[in-house]
């Protein structure tokens, strides 16, 4: 059993409920709850996925996961577009369409693509690892992963550049965690995509 996944996951509910019991009235806050809680729950359904024996067991937890992921890029573009700004209802609402892009798009690829989202059944490598291929609806969703990382990428940066002096040392720590997160995602979705 692989136990890494599980205890990603123990640490992003802990930090979520955290973040919450210190302030939950912020905008900010619960909106990075949700995103630790999403990437939790892919976690979860990626450790379910690699200690699967049967093909059946792998496609059902890789759909669970892949909807986990599919609301990643909307919840992380609104915390970026939020994090450490105090006009922050500006930046949301002149980004409002491209959030709910990111919010519906990839969970559309999700739900009604489901079918043809994988090529086949999922097979097992000579290294005994699950292989499954993408189908067009899954390279759709590893693109929207890697163009929302990029915008999340971008945002926090913009943000990192604008802060000073004090408040630059407060928030650098977070900007470096969350963009090490999508920077990995940028990687993963990229090896993804042909």
């Amino acid at each position: 059993m692989n136990i890494i996944p599980f205890i990603a996951a123990f640490f992003g509910i802990f930090l979520a409920a955290f973040v919450l019991y210190r302030d939950r009235f912020l905008f900010v806050h619960r909106v990075f709850a949700l995103g630790m809680v999403a990437l939790a729950a892919e976690s979860v359904f990626t450790g379910l996925c690699m200690d699967a024996i049967m093909p059946e067991d792998v496609s059902r937890w890789l759909y669970l996961r892949n909807f986990a992921t599919a609301i990643l890029p909307g919840i992380w573009l609104l915390f970026s577009l939020s994090f450490s700004r105090a006009n922050y209802r500006e930046f949301i609402s002149k980004w409002k369409w491209v959030c709910i892009a990111f919010f519906a798009l990839p969970l559309a690829t999700v739900i009604f693509f489901n079918n043809a989202f994988f090529l086949g059944r999922p097979q097992v490598s000579l290294s005994s690892f699950w292989l499954i291929r993408l189908g067009w609806p899954g390279y759709i969703f590893h693109l929207f992963i890697l163009v929302g990382a990029v915008l999340i990428l971008m945002n926090l940066e913009r943000t990192l550049r604008n802060s000073i002096g004090r408040m630059r040392w407060q928030i650098k720590f977070m900007i470096l965690g969350i963009g090490s997160i999508f920077a990995v995602r940028i990687y993963t979705a990229s090896q993804t995509i042909p």
